[in-house]
């Protein structure tokens, strides 16, 4: 792939990688269409890309990662993001990433990750997003999230988790944004974040909280950016159309 197509790719991958960011009335999602010729350049592609001073992104959509390639990250030290969408990573792998001092964004979908990925995550001291969709977290993994000075924002899936984990998310020095999927947090846990006027937003999908519930967030924090199963509630001062 020549270099202009490479570039193009990182570029749409860019578009597509925030997340739990807000949203504006005047804002509607851009439609991103790939060039049908334009295939994924290779793990060692854009590594040599980053190496090169090209861009400081890593972004596998379709290639399936294992433990064992991210060992080829080791001396990438200028990777800022890494984001692999078909991944067999465990918390081996993760911990291949731990020596790279500029990542701030890591984003793993695929195999369900546990306690011992969320342990190793805690000691990529850089990060600013983790991203965590398929997962099957406890309370006590997410504890040693708090160990990460920079954490703006989590997205974490589990069923695992409870209203404690709520809790010990307001201990995270440097927390804005949650989103939580698939998690069965009750109205308890939202009481937990009450107090926490520096939350900006916070995504339930597949919770178990209930309108009151809802309601007494709004009263207590009504700046708060909150979707609920991807939605506004009709309540919500901050309601508005996408």
């Amino acid at each position: 792939m020549n270099s202009a197509g490479l570039k193009s790719l990182l570029c749409v991958a860019c578009g597509i990688a925030v997340l739990v960011c807000g949203c504006k009335p005047s804002e509607k999602p851009a439609v991103v269409v790939l060039p049908k010729d334009l295939k994924e350049p290779t793990l060692s592609e854009q590594i040599a890309s980053v190496e090169r001073g090209e861009s400081d992104r890593i972004h596998l959509l379709k290639s399936t990662v294992a433990d064992s390639d991210l060992a080829q990250l080791i001396a990438v030290k200028n990777l800022r993001e890494l984001l692999l969408d078909d991944s067999q990573v465990s918390a081996a792998g993760i911990q291949k990433l731990i020596g790279l001092p500029a990542l701030e964004h890591l984003r793993i979908r695929g195999r369900p990750l546990d306690d011992e990925a969320l342990l190793a995550a805690a000691e990529l001291k850089s990060l600013r997003v983790l991203n965590l969709p398929h997962g099957e977290f406890t309370d006590d993994g997410v504890r040693a999230l708090s160990a990460l000075p920079n954490l703006v924002q989590l997205r974490l899936g589990s069923r695992k988790l409870t209203d404690r984990a709520m809790a010990e998310m307001m201990q995270f020095p440097s927390l804005l944004r949650i989103h939580l999927l698939e998690a069965p947090i009750t109205d308890s846990g939202l009481k937990e974040i009450h107090a926490n006027t520096k939350l900006e937003s916070l995504y339930l999908d597949g919770s178990q909280v209930t309108e009151q519930g809802l309601r007494d967030l709004f009263q207590a924090l009504p700046e708060l950016h909150v979707h609920v199963n991807q939605q506004h509630a009709d309540f919500d001062p901050n309601r508005h159309d996408h």
